[in-house]
């Protein structure tokens, strides 16, 4: 029978990340099955093929961390799953079917081809700012997944709260997080209004807000004073009038002018 590992190929430059990807031996054939996963040499435990989790490490590394341990067990099951259901066919196999099996869509369309198709269903219609917020979206979910697909029916809440602490490890602000998450929303929501899953509300234990961020607009009492200020006896005599272009361009429009 086939046996998965999962392995770790240190950076050439020793104090960068390496990265992580499946072995998939079968009669004395492997093969490798690349990801994006990154982890430092000291963060891998070779002998066990396991994550380590240092004392000292800081709460977004280790929530990194965690959700990557978790989606490493989710992988290797669903290998061993297309490798079970192989051996129950009777039918002779090699390492390429393992691999391609788990590469490919199923017969049951993944979230991230469904969110292809609505892309093109988009851009067809002339829907060109939604379809290229769903793109943005998807590629941001593709690279938590490490390239790999995920199945309608396996989009649940557990997933998305690893892809929020995705986000946040990689150092996203909440407003951000919050727009992944809620273009991923609204897709699954066109997935469940095909009737192509059903409704899990797997969005219900992350962000999906928008807070308010600091005002970095000027004062009204600044632009008051800078346009009071007498500069007739200086050089750069414009400054008035450029601020006050300015101002416009920004949609600012006053029906008052300056003289120069």
């Amino acid at each position: 029978m086939a046996t998965v590992k999962v392995k770790f190929r240190a950076s050439s430059v020793p104090t960068k990340e390496g990265t992580l990807f499946y072995q998939v031996i079968h009669k004395r054939v492997a093969r490798q099955i690349n990801t994006s996963y990154k982890l430092y040499p000291y963060e891998w435990n070779t002998p066990n093929a396991e994550i380590v989790f240092l004392p000292d490490i800081g709460n977004n590394r280790r929530n990194y961390l965690a959700s990557l341990k978790d989606t490493l067990h989710e992988n290797t099951n669903r290998l061993k799953g297309i490798i079970l259901c192989l051996e129950r066919t009777g039918e002779d196999y090699a390492t390429e079917d393992i691999v391609k099996h788990y590469l490919t869509s199923s017969n049951i369309e993944g979230f991230i081809s469904f969110t292809r198709g609505v892309i093109q269903q988009l851009e067809q219609i002339g829907k060109q700012r939604t379809a290229e917020r769903y793109t943005t979206v998807i590629n941001s979910f593709g690279r938590f997944l490490g390239e790999n697909d995920v199945l309608l029916d396996e989009v649940n809440s557990n997933l998305i709260v690893r892809y929020e602490n995705f986000l946040k490890s990689s150092g996203v602000c909440p407003n951000t997080s919050s727009f992944y998450m809620r273009g991923l929303r609204a897709i699954y929501n066109r997935a469940v209004e095909k009737e192509m899953t059903v409704q899990r509300y797997p969005f219900k234990h992350v962000y999906t807000g928008i807070d308010r961020t600091t005002k970095r607009a000027v004062p009204l009492k600044i632009i008051r004073q800078i346009r009071e200020l007498d500069l007739t006896l200086y050089r750069w005599r414009i400054s008035p009038g450029t601020f006050s272009c300015s101002r416009f361009t920004l949609g600012e429009c006053h029906s008052s002018t300056w003289p120069i």
